[in-house]
């Protein structure tokens, strides 16, 4: 599954004069953060960073196969929005901001992980931070 995205995300770019892939990890990408007292896992399956013009887009990779359940999968976009609020990315890999991109097997999980997704922000509103496909 990563390594189809990967992949069609090579080709997507190919033909872009303005945008390409410029960085892709799998390795050492694992941190942590703190929510309530209790510890809560950074693992992203893939980091990658699109130059487009003059910007660098950074992205955090969750390939979802279906088989988390909402309230583990909940927990992993809770965690990543309080270690954006904690600033953990700045000082792991030195980037001022993010998205997390979930890939998924479906069209129905990528609407029901989107709408459990919802809840993971302070507002409980969604945040554009998160980003999904199938």
């Amino acid at each position: 599954m990563i390594s189809n995205f990967r992949v069609i995300l090579t080709l997507a770019l190919k033909n872009k004069t303005e945008s390409k892939l410029v960085n892709w990890q799998e390795d050492n990408l694992t941190d942590s953060v703190y929510s309530e007292g209790e510890r809560l896992p950074i693992a992203p399956d893939g980091f990658f960073t699109i130059e487009d013009k003059d910007d660098l887009l950074h992205f955090f990779l969750e390939a979802d196969r279906s088989t988390m359940e909402g309230k583990r999968f909940l927990s992993k976009m809770q965690a990543y929005w309080q270690w954006w609020l904690e600033e953990g990315h700045k000082k792991k890999f030195n980037i001022s901001v993010f998205r997390v991109l979930t890939i998924t097997i479906s069209k129905k999980r990528k609407e029901n992980l989107c709408k459990i997704t919802k809840q993971a922000d302070d507002r409980q509103q969604g945040s554009e931070m998160f980003l999904f496909s199938y």
